[in-house]
């Protein structure tokens, strides 16, 4: 949420450089954290779900399942927030808005693959899939927005 205050108060000050290195430095940070809970939850996902669920072996492998596949993929969630915050800073609200009509479609359509397959894993990356949809959207558009402000300074 930061990333919209950073991204206003530096486009107001048209320092565009800045904007470009917060948005690195956000990507570095959300990949460090999401390394820490990769490792983490693959060496500890059976644990952690035995830990709420209890000793149900089939119900914890389910779980660990969906640990390690949200694990490996958070990355898209984190980048899609620092995008779509980038967008809200630079005061295209609207275009940070639509891509959660990309989440919904993403969602949509993997919903509808999982019900075909009857596939728990098509489950576990309904989430996934839909930030990807949106996070694909919002660097499309934060890249074209920063490309029409620079070439308006």
């Amino acid at each position: 949420m930061g990333m919209a205050t950073y991204v206003g108060q530096n486009y107001g000050a048209q320092k565009l450089r800045r904007i470009h290195q917060g948005i690195r430095s956000g990507l570095l940070i959300q990949l460090c954290y999401c390394l820490f809970c990769l490792i983490t939850i693959g060496l500890f996902a059976n644990s952690l779900s035995e830990l709420v669920i209890g000793h149900q072996p089939h119900l914890v492998e389910l779980s660990s399942q969906y640990l390690r596949i949200m694990s490996t993929t958070f990355i898209l969630h984190g980048s899609l927030m620092i995008y779509r915050n980038t967008l809200q800073g630079l005061g295209f609200s609207m275009q940070a808005i639509f891509s959660g009509v990309g989440e919904l479609v993403g969602r949509g359509i993997t919903s509808l693959i999982a019900i075909a397959t009857v596939s728990y894993t098509a489950v576990c990356l309904i989430n996934p899939v839909a930030w990807a949809l949106a996070l694909a959207y919002c660097i499309f558009m934060v890249n074209r927005k920063l490309t029409m402000i620079e070439k308006s300074f």
